[in-house]
């Protein structure tokens, strides 16, 4: 039976271990790191990972007030929160303004707040919901996209802060999105730090 145990214990290491690698490491910035992983389909996904010099109660406010992310995330023009579901879950939108000759992009979000006990993290895990709201002119409405903001308490001020997002957008190619998927995120993180700290 012990052997048994050790045998799982180390399969299980090697799983986690297989995970880690499976992140390509880009570049970083100050504490901002940046990484993104293949996915078997044409767009990849991106990680974002940080620390901020602020208490965790601060940068978790910063980061729930929805009404303020058009004046820190990069590319969005409007943020809102279209309906309070309860405490923890809330339906948003967001308007994205893409440079020219690509058309803007707008998507509505489910965002539910969870509490990882085990690791002590907070997690606002986004999903697209985009038949929630009426299609809207002079945007092509996003379809699919998840993924998460996560928040962990490293001492009294300073906090760790992640991201990662799977988006797929029509009309404009894989190819073109991978090579630029990472400075959207990374400028967001700078100004995300400005308001934090």
């Amino acid at each position: 039976m012990k052997k048994n145990l050790i045998s799982i214990f180390f399969i299980l290491l090697s799983i986690c271990s297989l995970a880690q690698k499976d992140w390509k490491y880009e570049k970083s910035k100050g504490t901002i790191k940046a990484y993104t992983k293949d996915t078997g389909k044409p767009f990849k996904m991106y990680k974002i990972v940080c620390t901020v010099k602020a208490p965790i109660e601060k940068v978790m406010k910063k980061y729930a007030d929805i009404a303020t992310h058009s004046q820190w995330m990069s590319d969005i023009q409007k943020s809102e929160v279209k309906t309070t579901v309860n405490a923890n879950e809330f339906i948003s939108y967001y308007e994205i303004k893409l440079p020219w000759p690509m058309e803007n992009r707008d998507a509505v979000y489910k965002l539910t707040k969870t509490y990882d006990a085990a690791t002590q993290t907070t997690y606002f895990r986004f999903k697209a919901a985009p038949d929630l709201m009426p299609a809207k002119k002079g945007f092509i409405r996003i379809k699919i996209s998840d993924g998460y903001w996560s928040f962990k308490k490293i001492d009294e001020n300073t906090t760790q802060v992640e991201t990662s997002s799977y988006t797929e957008t029509d009309g404009i190619p894989a190819w073109m999105v991978n090579g630029f998927i990472i400075d959207g995120p990374m400028k967001t993180f700078e100004s995300f730090i400005s308001i934090c700290e």
